[in-house]
């Protein structure tokens, strides 16, 4: 809220952000946004609490110190709240079912750990009747973190509404993670949509020589297809709800899914349903009167960035990938509907660019050899 109140009167359209996905509050060192443990609901790690005067004075954020006092003083807030607060009854009812499961795989989370495949085996099923009893002894534990939930809505929607009242174009920019933890939230809730065993990646590239293993559960294409794309929709309508432009991370996904297997197996692609896939983006973002940009960066397979322009989804060029005839592309001759930056969450800084930090560092890691550092 404060960035796009300083920002509007300068003539900026719109702030974007790293996603916002629920994490794993049980596990303060798990801050990595494109891992999240629920791609639906919200991470609780930036919520502003009482008396929270600014945040962080330092040059880093020590999470592993923040996150659990944040959460001692959220507990405390909550346990001074309105148990009958009738906004909070009225969001509750309306999310339903979803947050239900989602607070409580939080409760339980918070007494038998972060991650669920960890749990005694009866914990691990959704269904079981050891779960349904849990649920039954500990209710206010579940509802403090649907109130969690829904304080991190509210700040999020003060934020949007900011940026509408200092006049912004867009206001906010918000960014869908390709995939899921596996031993998240949304797997324990909701394991038939996930394929098991493996993990979404990247084949050998020039980016990494090794290829690319995310750690994330990909989406079982027959199920997506079963379920009518509910799951797919409602994911993109918890980020539409306060966004009016959406990035969704490697929109190569909608065609082609690369599944690394965890035992050592090498990967291959998974085709996906792309038309349906497309057509439900479509449809979420005239709902919410939005913009769509898909990252289509990598191996682009032919013919999807058409595709991505017939459906209205505008594409990402980054400047320091774009070159023609080995030297640095003209801005002149990007296509038109694209979002242009220099880098990105996970490329150097202008000034480590400059520097080439990113070559050295990339070669003492031992991803690229001395011969192709020399070259770059």
């Amino acid at each position: 809220a404060e960035a796009v109140r300083a920002l509007a009167p300068h003539g900026v359209g719109f702030v974007g952000i790293n996603p916002i996905h629920a994490g794993f509050p049980a596990d303060p060192a798990a801050v990595s946004p494109y891992s999240p443990s629920h791609r639906r609901r919200l991470s609780v790690a930036h919520l502003t609490v009482p008396g929270d005067a600014g945040g962080h004075t330092g040059p880093l954020v020590d999470t592993a110190a923040d996150l659990p006092l944040r959460l001692a003083a959220l507990r405390a807030a909550f346990e001074a709240s309105d148990p009958n607060d009738p906004g909070f009854a009225e969001w509750c009812v309306t999310e339903g079912d979803e947050l239900a499961l989602f607070a409580l795989h939080q409760a339980l989370s918070d007494r038998f750990g972060p991650y669920w495949p960890d749990w005694a085996a009866p914990y691990r099923d959704v269904t079981s009747p050891e779960v349904a009893a849990f649920a039954r002894e500990h209710p206010r534990d579940i509802a403090f973190h649907a109130w969690l939930q829904w304080q991190a809505d509210l700040q999020v929607g003060a934020a949007a509404s900011a940026a509408r009242e200092a006049g912004m174009a867009l206001g906010l920019y918000l960014d869908l993670a390709v995939g899921t933890d596996p031993a998240g939230a949304e797997t324990w809730a909701e394991p038939e949509a996930f394929a098991s065993g493996v993990s979404l990646g990247a084949p050998p590239d020039a980016f990494s020589p090794a290829g690319q293993a995310w750690g994330l559960a990909p989406l079982d294409p027959h199920q997506l297809v079963a379920d009518r794309f509910g799951l797919f929709a409602d994911t993109l309508r918890a980020q539409l709800r306060h966004a009016k432009l959406l990035r969704i991370d490697h929109i190569l996904g909608v065609e082609r899914a690369f599944w690394v297997p965890r035992d050592g197996t090498p990967g291959g692609y998974v085709a996906m349903p792309r038309e349906a896939l497309l057509a439900v983006i479509r449809i979420e973002a005239t709902r919410a009167g939005a913009t769509v940009i898909g990252e289509d960066l990598g191996n682009v397979p032919h013919g999807l960035r058409d595709a991505l322009a017939a459906s209205g989804l505008l594409g990402c060029r980054v400047a320091m990938f774009e070159e023609e005839h080995g030297h640095p592309r003209p801005a002149e001759n990007y296509p038109e509907a694209v979002v242009a930056s220099f880098g990105t969450h996970d490329l150097p800084t202008w000034l480590g660019w400059r520097e080439g930090r990113d070559i050295s560092a990339r070669e003492g890691l031992g991803i690229v050899s001395p011969e192709d550092s020399a070259a770059a």
